[in-house]
């Protein structure tokens, strides 16, 4: 595995257990089993970095950076029920009855534009602000008064949730770039 960064290393020990270890069928680990054993090793560390948080954590973590599908669904409950009780605690005083059924109604579709640009900076949001606007009836003008000062807040929110659950593979992705190093050093100094 190579350790880039937090994110990568998630998709790629959660997408470990949906290839094959022969690169030459679905793009598996490089060249032979042995590299397929320590790829799987360095893939539960990373699992169990992930594994060990609490729900709303670990369901944050494995839907915003695994492959599709590898996330719970009671993991993702708990992963929205906290996102929704932070961004109303947030808002409780800005926020009326009909505004709070429009964030919802738009929560999903918020989340999935925030995985979308961690997945794939480059492509933008799925759902732009006239979707939205229409989605929700409302003109350009009151979207941009009204929605999406809310939407920003969420999107914060999930920010703040998205960073909280990548420390711990962070800690995982450091410790095994410092043992690299380390092993390169002994290497450089032995040759």
């Amino acid at each position: 595995m190579r350790f880039l960064n937090a994110r990568q290393c998630v998709h790629d020990a959660y997408a470990t257990n949906l290839t094959t270890p022969d690169r030459m069928e679905a793009g598996g680990t490089k060249f032979n089993s042995n590299n397929a054993v320590c790829h799987q090793a360095e893939a539960g560390k990373i699992i169990k970095a992930v594994s060990e948080q609490i729900p709303q954590l670990r369901g944050i973590c494995i839907f915003l950076n695994a492959p599709d599908g590898c996330a719970n669904e009671a993991d993702v409950t708990a992963m929205k029920s906290r996102l929704w009780e932070s961004f109303i605690k947030k808002n409780h005083m800005n926020m009326d009855f009909r505004l709070q059924g429009e964030m919802l109604a738009i929560f999903d579709r918020v989340l999935l534009n925030y995985r979308r640009t961690c997945q794939s900076p480059t492509l933008g949001d799925a759902y732009t602000g006239a979707h939205i606007a229409a989605i929700l009836g409302r003109t350009a003008d009151s979207y941009h008064a009204k929605i999406r000062p809310l939407q920003s807040i969420l999107h914060d929110v999930i920010a703040r949730f998205d960073f909280i659950s990548l420390q711990p593979v962070w800690e995982v992705v450091n410790n095994e770039r410092a043992k690299i190093q380390e092993e390169r050093e002994i290497a450089l100094c032995a040759g």
